[in-house]
């Protein structure tokens, strides 16, 4: 029943994932159409204590990367912080002078992808997408890209990317 509830109020949030009765060891479980991690894991078990509800990106095809942020930031070696995240993804491939292939990348590959939606804070909210990325010279990794939707606004932000362990 907690399941269905949790369900029913993302359904509230995103009318237009419509809920799917699953049915596993006899027992019927309702859930969003769009969520599936973990599902495969748990179906010989006879009960689902949790189950991330995924959705896709809401407004995708419009979402914002800061050209700053990539090139400055993400892929900058010079970068504080950055420098670090430079080296995971200049082994992938990506440079600051090619910063448009580390967006092309995200959009391709990361926005076509299932979101876990984060915690819901004071200014929006918060959504993150772990998956494959790959590089322009064939290397791959996971990623866990990180985007946000301000309150009032219909269009998600890139906010960071860092590498995601194994998938």
């Amino acid at each position: 029943m907690a399941l269905l509830s949790a369900c029913l109020r993302l359904r509230s949030r995103h009318p237009s994932h419509c809920l799917t009765r699953h049915a596993a060891n006899g027992a019927e479980t309702y859930a969003p159409r769009l969520i599936a991690k973990r599902w495969a894991s748990q179906a010989s078990t006879s009960s689902f204590n949790t189950l991330d509800c995924l959705v896709l990106l809401p407004n995708a095809d419009d979402a914002i990367i800061d050209a700053a942020k990539l090139r400055d930031y993400l892929l900058s070696t010079q970068h504080p912080l950055g420098r670090f995240k430079a080296r995971f993804f200049g082994a992938l491939g990506f440079s600051a002078d090619r910063w448009q292939e580390l967006e092309s990348a995200l959009r391709t590959q990361h926005l076509t992808q299932l979101a876990e939606q984060g915690a819901a804070i004071g200014g929006g909210q918060k959504f993150m997408i772990q998956a494959i990325l790959t590089g322009p010279n064939g290397q791959t990794a996971v990623v866990v890209s990180v985007w946000f939707v301000r309150l009032g606004e219909a269009v998600p932000r890139f906010v960071t990317a860092y590498p995601g362990g194994s998938q």
